[in-house]
């Protein structure tokens, strides 16, 4: 792995029967590594090389959704100001813009991917005073019909979630989920003071609940891998 890859789990035709394959990217975006892609083949352990056109990157920290066997990531054009939620379709081998961003999102402090009830991608956006949720239309053969705010929280009075502080250091960014009671749960990797822990954040309208878990004083976690929602590698019979 080179700073700056890009990482998905998925399969192909919706269904993980033919099994799962692992994609691995780099956009180059100006970098001193050179754009590339290849996906590995857990079913038949073998690489193979993809060729494309680089004319877009992938947002920082990289992080994407794997969903229904494919994966999405925010991203941008290299040379227009417009940022969209970037596909790669398993069943093809092939990188597909799927829809811009919501407008309001433009600008925004934060913003981070993850699935809504197993089957849409949704769209955690942190402002000034709230966080917003965003839920997109089902996809249909690949096509976004449109982006709908599914609810709007008070910011708490919680750290922020993408930057650092003297007593406050984002180690690893935060990952989300939307719970059955439309509170969002965010995890996040921190240190504060001399203590490195992984923190659950549930933000809900009436309140908002932050729990620690500590380990020893400068001794790190596994990284939050980013994926809030994986296919499962276990049959279910």
């Amino acid at each position: 792995m080179l700073p700056g890859d890009c990482c998905g789990l998925g399969y192909k035709h919706a269904s993980p029967e033919d099994g799962y394959k692992i994609l691995r990217f780099h956009t180059g975006n100006g970098g001193m590594y050179k754009p590339r892609a290849e996906i590995y083949d857990l079913k038949y352990k073998t690489w193979t090389r993809l060729d494309f056109s680089w004319d877009w990157y992938v947002f920082k920290p990289y992080r994407g959704v794997s969903l229904n066997g494919n994966v999405y990531w925010i991203a941008a054009w290299n040379h227009v100001s417009k940022v969209f939620i970037q596909s790669f379709d398993f069943s093809v081998e092939k990188f597909e813009p799927l829809c811009s961003l919501p407008s309001t999102c433009v600008g925004s402090t934060f913003m981070a991917l993850s699935d809504f009830r197993r089957d849409k991608p949704s769209l955690l956006q942190e402002r000034e005073e709230t966080f917003d949720i965003w839920v997109t239309s089902k996809i249909k053969k690949g096509v976004v019909i449109s982006w709908t705010k599914l609810f709007s929280v008070p910011r708490p009075n919680l750290p922020v979630l993408h930057a650092s502080s003297r007593h406050h250091v984002i180690i690893s960014p935060p990952v989300y989920f939307v719970d059955k009671n439309n509170r969002i749960v965010v995890c996040s990797e921190e240190q504060d003071m001399n203590y490195v822990c992984a923190k659950v954040y549930v933000i809900g309208f009436e309140k908002s609940i932050g729990l620690k878990n500590y380990r020893n004083g400068g001794i790190r976690w596994p990284s939050i891998s980013g994926y809030a929602h994986l296919p499962s590698l276990v049959p279910v019979s």
